[in-house]
């Protein structure tokens, strides 16, 4: 006979959304203006889905509530911003294709920008820019803003991205990578 201790199991503290379905959902400027992104006892600070609303929050595109679900349960329920992201436009060339990705002040995609950007460094053999200053060039006002559109990149394959805590704070440097994932160039250290 089992004692009370092995015979009980902790259930899951929390679940949550799949993080494809909430990019989906962010990226589907006509979708639902909420989304449920994880339900249970204690916010699952550490899941991906978590990490990545929070940045979405941190750039402005949605808002985060939290409401009873009642015997101690929680629901975290995603709110997308009306006025966070850009009405979508036609992409160029497409007949009737729409992209929900906002512009850069030269017309082009926010992360195309970016990337023009990191690899330019790159190529001058230049320290990585800052967070602060690719949000600047792309026409964002946080540099979380341009934060979102790095790790979209980064997620893409695009880009590698290492980070280092020296001394003076931290510091990036960016590594352009072609489909295979080599390193074909890379920027300084950030100062």
């Amino acid at each position: 006979m089992k004692s009370a201790a092995e015979s009980y199991a902790l259930p899951p503290m929390a679940q949550t959304a799949e993080p494809a379905a909430l990019e989906e959902w962010l990226s589907d400027p006509d979708g639902e203006d909420r989304i449920l992104v994880a339900t249970g006892r204690v916010a699952p600070k550490m899941a991906l889905a978590w990490v990545l609303v929070h940045q979405w929050k941190a750039a402005g595109f949605v808002d985060v509530v939290t409401e009873p679900a009642g015997k101690g349960e929680w629901l975290w329920i995603a709110v997308r911003q009306l006025c966070a992201m850009p009405a979508a436009v036609p992409a160029r060339g497409a007949k009737g294709g729409r992209s929900a990705e906002p512009q850069a002040p030269d017309g082009t995609p926010v992360s195309d920008h970016i990337l023009r950007a990191i690899k330019r460094a790159a190529n001058m053999g230049q320290p990585a820019p800052s967070l602060a200053v690719l949000a600047k060039g792309a026409g964002m006002k946080a540099p979380a803003n341009a934060k979102y559109y790095v790790d979209r990149l980064k997620v893409a394959g695009k880009i590698g991205v290492e980070a280092k805590v020296f001394a003076g704070g931290e510091r990036r440097r960016y590594r352009i990578l072609d489909a295979n994932g080599t390193v074909l160039k890379q920027t300084e250290w950030s100062r």
